[in-house]
């Protein structure tokens, strides 16, 4: 069996993407586009960071293609997410006009 070329491209992608995922379901307080935009935001700035670090560590290097790899997870992990979220709300009404009205004080 070959030797799999871009193995650790797809694991920064799985590895992101799970990072996006959550960070989207932590961010239940934000709505629409904010909670997604910044899920893929902070996912991706985390993944500049990592890249920035082993920049300046002995015996690592920076690899642009794999802040490419860990962006384009965290993309799918957000989408992911935004999709399972929609229709877990289309298919249970309750929870849909939970999050439509609120309570009077």
């Amino acid at each position: 069996m070959k030797h799999f070329r871009f193995k650790d491209k797809v694991l920064h992608c799985i590895e992101y993407g799970v990072l996006a995922g959550l960070l989207f379901s932590a961010l239940y307080k934000l709505q629409g586009r904010k909670r997604f935009l910044l899920a893929v935001l902070l996912s991706s700035l985390y993944g500049l960071g990592d890249e920035i670090h082993q920049y300046y560590v002995p015996g690592r290097t920076a690899d642009p293609y794999d802040l490419l790899a860990d962006c384009v997870g965290s993309l799918l992990g957000a989408s992911a997410m935004a999709c399972i979220y929609y229709v877990v709300r289309k298919r249970s009404p309750k929870l849909e006009s939970e999050e439509t009205t609120s309570p009077e004080d």
